[in-house]
Parts: structure tokens; sequence; C-alpha cells
């Protein structure tokens, strides 16, 4: 393999290395979302955002190096990987790596789109039951019912 592609490899698998610490991330928050862990979430948060900081420059150098051997498209990409089978195996394993990272944070995006709505539809039914209800002050006078903008016979 020629210095180009062992370039290539080298970068392609510190980039699938990285990518497989962020989809042990992404795993670990999904386990959060599921538990309910807001601690937890926290401080995966913070872990995921450097993990893709660190991403950025390996990701860089990759698409520099394609760019220097043009290979810009992915034709000229896969026909020059066809003769380097090493630099074709690292390829495919950065593929695959960040197919799953994708698959785990599209899911965690998911359970967090449940969580909203469940929220969303807890908060609703707790306003309706607050507007249904008489509030009464200190002095035991009765407060304003709470209710809605609209008034009988306006729609």
């Amino acid at each position: 393999m020629n210095d180009a592609a062992e370039h290539f490899a080298a970068l392609c698998r510190e980039e699938a290395g990285l990518l497989a610490a962020l989809s042990q991330t992404l795993e670990d928050e999904q386990r959060a979302l599921l538990g309910r862990d807001a601690q937890a979430l926290l401080a995966l948060s913070e872990r995921k955002a450097a993990q893709l900081a660190a991403l950025a420059a390996p990701s860089r150098a990759r698409a520099d190096a394609m760019r220097a051997a043009g290979l810009g498209d992915a034709a000229r990409l896969h026909a020059w990987l066809a003769e380097r089978p090493d630099a074709l195996a690292a390829w495919e394993a950065l593929e695959l790596a960040l197919a799953r990272a994708r698959a785990l944070n599209a899911h965690n995006g998911g359970l967090l789109g449940q969580r909203l709505d469940q929220v969303e539809e807890a908060l609703t039914v707790l306003k309706s039951a607050a507007a249904a209800t008489v509030s009464y002050h200190r002095d035991g006078s009765q407060g304003a019912v709470l209710s809605g903008g609209r008034h009988l016979g306006s729609a």
C-alpha cells in the first residue's frame, strides 16, 4: 500500500474508533432515556459534545486527503479503493461505524420525541384540571376560575 493509501486508511481507522466511542455514549444515552435519568443525560450530553468535536479534525483530514488524491466522487473513490484492500477495509469499517452511530442517534431522537409528547400531554391534562377547579384564597374568599380565552358562543 502506498503512502496516500496508508494515510487514508489510518484516518479512516481513527475516525471509526471515535465513532465507536460515540456509539457507546449513544447507547448509554439510550439507557438513561429509558430510565428517565436526567442527571446521566446531562453528563452524557457533555461527553457527546466533546466526542463530536473530537471527530471534526480526523473527518476534515480524511476529506482533505480524499480531495488531494482526486477522490471527490463515489465512482473514483470506489475505483481507487478496489486496488487497495487495506484502505477498502478501513473505509468499510468507517461506513459501518457511521451507520451504527446514525441509527443509534435516530433511535434516541425518537425516544426524546416520545418523552416530549408525554410531557406535553401531561401538561395539557394538568392545565385542564387546574382550570376545572375553583381556587380559594388564604382568607377563604373564592378566587376566579381559570379558563380558556373564549367565551360561550364565540368560535
